[in-house]
């Protein structure tokens, strides 16, 4: 990987001259055999995927696990051409992995995925549009061509330079994608302009021009090829959008084929793509029920050699874990299952608090006070059909109900919000202590625009369990273009007297003394008749659940 670039520039002519030749050649006039080469083309990478050309997380990383299980090794266009060119040989099943655009998660979430590999000689290649990356964080741009803040497809901001950088130095090759990613069939398309963008990465980072074009759209004409292999340019090929596995001895080093891996591309279809197909071997699906999630380790979509796999419980706030089932059993956690055979699980938690209040503006709303005009029944969802929003001539505030906290030990507040072109202070929320409200949050400094993010936080400050606790949103420093949006509302509350009702459902009674009972003398974090949290079910805990025996303890 980048032996070519290091060669320098007074040999990029001569190269460029054999590379042509070499494409001419017959498959046998080679020094070395042909080889199939899958070149694989990724755009985005995250853990959500609104539209076809997104791959999640996930996806990712079985793909490149199954490309590693199956003996594929890392290579870039450079190790192709010394090939081609009989100058180093290739391994025996290499594949190529580019990444169009210059996204920044390509960055945040691609290359962290790959270093989970622990292998420096695994690596992906960047292609950049250089004017659409930014110089630094203040400068970081979004592009106007997939992009419709109105629509289905979020906000997808594009690297900055210290990023790309950061991607070079992790072991990645890096290629120009263009200056601008215009089309070649817009009026002011200008091929030498566009051709320039080696130069501008050789200069940034401060590295040999690369030597190789990826044209944007897949568009290639006889204008930009021509200023392509201008001898001012080191240019040594070019790279098409679409196209099956390339072979080493039939390859058009100008017109390289790449295949695009989709969003609904499962491990099946992407095996399929590059002429595989999955191992039959244990797989390990694990399921969970509302209140909590489950890390697997290691998470591989199929397993060799009947390892154990440790499967570890993170519980959301207001629920408990209860336990497994399936092909697991017990409530250990950290619990290891081997897997010598297909297995299925389910992990199992319980709700252990009190709902005061949960709007989704399904229909009847919670009884906010309202004002300004915030709307109701707006179509930008997190859930449903409905949200709450606030615009430049659509704003105020608007507070929930009064809500009882006078016996909380703790309280959740969750919600799902949205911004668009906010600026600080556009979207406040507040918290009221029984006399005055208190700004908790200016959620317009968190998180980028046009996606939805989730905002948590349990209360512990005894001075909001109060008989008239509420929530307050604030949107009245909006401006033209600025909008905010909130769903999904909930606010739930704990008690020292709900912790004893074990089963959840009033009153304190004699089942909820056989939960105890059952966990009776166990030790270990997790247990639900472990009222007083030291980690064992003991006297201490019958001494909880009796103090609130036959009490009503309703909700």
């Amino acid at each position: 990987m980048k032996q070519l670039l290091a060669k320098g520039k007074a040999v990029i002519g001569l190269l460029g001259l054999c590379a042509l030749m070499a494409a001419l050649l017959p498959v046998d006039a080679y020094a070395f055999d042909a080889r199939d080469v899958p070149i694989l083309m990724y755009h985005k990478i995250d853990e959500i995927t609104p539209t076809t050309y997104w791959v999640s997380d996930d996806n990712l990383q079985d793909q490149l696990f199954l490309l590693r299980d199956l003996g594929y090794e890392t290579v870039d266009y450079e190790d192709l051409y010394d090939h081609i060119t009989d100058v180093a040989e290739l391994p025996a099943k290499p594949v190529i992995l580019t990444f169009d655009d210059a996204y920044q998660n390509t960055y945040t979430h691609a290359l962290p995925i790959f270093q989970e590999f622990d292998d420096p000689c695994f690596f992906g290649v960047a292609h950049i549009i250089t004017d659409w990356v930014g110089d630094d964080e203040p400068n970081r741009r979004y592009n106007e061509w997939d992009t419709d803040a109105n629509g289905p497809e979020p906000i997808t901001w594009h690297m900055i330079w210290p990023e790309v950088a950061a991607l070079y130095n992790a072991g990645w090759a890096v290629e120009a994608h263009s200056r601008r990613h215009d089309s070649t069939s817009d009026s002011t398309y200008d091929p030498v302009y566009e051709a320039s963008a080696s130069g501008v990465i050789g200069s940034k980072l401060g590295i040999p021009d690369p030597n190789f074009y990826p044209y944007p759209f897949g568009q290639s004409t006889t204008e930009l090829l021509a200023a392509l292999q201008d001898p001012d340019n080191n240019y040594l090929g070019g790279v098409d959008a679409s196209g099956g596995v390339e072979n080493t001895g039939t390859m058009d080093i100008w017109h390289i084929s790449r295949i695009g891996i989709m969003r609904d591309d499962d491990l099946d279809d992407f095996a399929s793509k590059i002429g595989e197909v999955v191992p039959d071997l244990p797989t390990l699906t694990v399921n969970t029920t509302s209140g909590g999630s489950v890390q697997i380790n290691p998470d591989q979509p199929y397993y060799r050699d009947d390892p154990d796999v440790i499967l570890t419980v993170t519980v959301d706030p207001y629920y408990i874990f209860i336990g497994w089932s399936g092909d697991l059993e017990g409530d250990d956690n950290p619990a290891t299952i081997k897997m010598d055979a297909d297995k299925t699980v389910t992990a199992s938690f319980a709700f252990d608090g009190i709902v005061l209040l949960e709007d989704g503006f399904e229909g009847a709303v919670w009884d906010a006070n309202w004002s300004g005009s915030w709307y109701r029944d707006d179509t930008t969802v997190y859930g449903g059909s409905w949200s709450a929003s606030a615009d430049k001539d659509n704003d105020g505030t608007f507070t929930s109900i009064s809500l009882d906290t006078t016996d909380a030990e703790t309280i959740c507040v969750d919600f799902w919000f949205q911004k668009d072109d906010t600026d600080t202070d556009d979207l406040l929320l507040y918290y009221y202590n029984g006399t005055d409200y208190d700004l908790i949050a200016d959620l317009d400094t968190l998180g980028g625009d046009d996606v939805w993010l989730n905002y948590a936080d349990v209360i512990t400050d005894s001075q909001y369990f109060n008989p008239n606790f509420s929530i307050q949103f604030d949107a009245i420093a909006l401006t033209t273009g600025e909008n905010v949006w909130l769903d999904e509302i909930s606010i739930k509350k704990r008690t020292h007297c709900h912790a004893v009702n074990l089963d959840g459902i009033d009153p304190v009674n004699f089942v909820d003394f056989s939960i105890l009972a059952n966990d009776w003398y166990l030790t270990g974090s997790g247990l639900a008749g472990d009222i007083d949290a030291n980690d064992v079910v003991n006297f201490g805990d019958l001494a909880e659940i009796v103090e609130y025996w036959l009490n009503n303890c309703s909700q």
